[in-house]
């Protein structure tokens, strides 16, 4: 009789850790629903305004290259998504002037790609292309701190003189993510970063958007041509359409471990669903890591496929 109940016991206790894992992983890979109301707000008029204020001309192009691939799981960038696997680009942009060349987003080598991504596919070929395109540019940017957004300006055996000519803002310079970049020691220690609240006119074109929550240095970048096309460059505020389309950000587990704020995280994925799902906006939606929506915007020429 005692060893019936013992093994009742043993049953029950194992039952509810297996009920315990299951509901923990449930938490883990979803909560990612949005607001149904956001308090992330940007005042398009005013971005519009500041993009062609002033007499010099605007670009003439958005160009851009992907210089890795990868695929995982939907389920890993969007809460409660798929098993079916989701192309990743590892993207870099060129704002074109009729002068001059603003790269953003210039993506890290190889090695420390295999680090941390499996099924990689690298293109060594593109990624000297962009080391050359850095080169000649008027101006480097990124969205954000991070090492696949960065780390091509830390990894460049011109670091030095690169980094006179990148604007860098305070928050990036100062957040502990970069030091995952792999800067040289002492390379920013002297660096003066740009300070700015809401919205900064960057260039004729182009204006940078706050946007704090995957990284404490995080920015979306909008640019107008002078054929009056639109872009927003979304960087990692989410990682596919699919966070746009379904209102919805990645698992929990994902942002515990980069040290996201979901909740500024949800309220601009809120933001970005009302402008590109819910409006009849003219802007074009950027989002680096969608290969699916990269590739497809190079083969419409909607973006220019290569580094001038």
């Amino acid at each position: 009789m005692k060893r019936k109940k013992t093994l009742r016991i043993v049953l029950i206790v194992l039952a509810a850790l297996i009920v315990a894992c299951g509901v923990g992983w449930h938490l883990a890979m979803n909560l990612g629903a949005t607001p149904e109301q956001t308090d992330f707000t940007v005042d398009l008029s005013e971005v519009k305004r500041l993009a062609a204020e002033g007499p010099e001309a605007l670009p003439v192009e958005l160009r851009g290259v992907v210089i890795a691939e990868s695929g995982m799981p939907n389920r890993f960038a969007v809460a409660g998504g798929g098993k079916e696997t989701a192309d990743w680009a590892f993207t870099t942009f060129q704002i074109v002037f009729d002068d001059r060349t603003i790269i953003v987003d210039p993506v890290n080598d190889e090695p420390r790609f295999e680090e941390w991504i499996y099924d990689l596919v690298f293109h060594r070929d593109v990624y000297e292309e962009m080391q050359r395109a850095m080169d000649e540019a008027w101006l480097i940017i990124a969205t954000h701190e991070h090492w696949d957004h960065i780390g091509g300006l830390s990894m460049s055996p011109n670091a030095v003189d690169l980094l006179t000519k990148t604007v860098l803002t305070q928050e990036q310079v100062e957040s502990p993510v970069i030091e995952e970049v792999g800067f040289p020691d002492g390379l920013l220690d002297e660096y003066e970063p740009l300070e700015y609240e809401g919205l900064f006119r960057l260039a004729p074109g182009v204006v940078l958007i706050e946007s704090p929550g995957h990284t404490p240095g995080s920015q979306m970048i909008y640019v107008v041509l002078s054929d009056g096309t639109e872009y927003l460059l979304i960087g990692d505020v989410v990682w596919l359409w699919d966070n746009i389309e379904k209102a919805t950000i990645k698992p929990w587990i994902f942002s515990a471990m980069m040290g996201e704020d979901r909740d500024a995280l949800k309220h601009e994925t809120r933001w970005l669903n009302d402008l590109f799902v819910s409006s009849d906006t003219t802007l074009i939606p950027v989002i680096n890591h969608d290969a699916g929506m990269i590739e497809g915007y190079f083969d419409d020429e909607i973006i220019g496929e290569g580094l001038l």
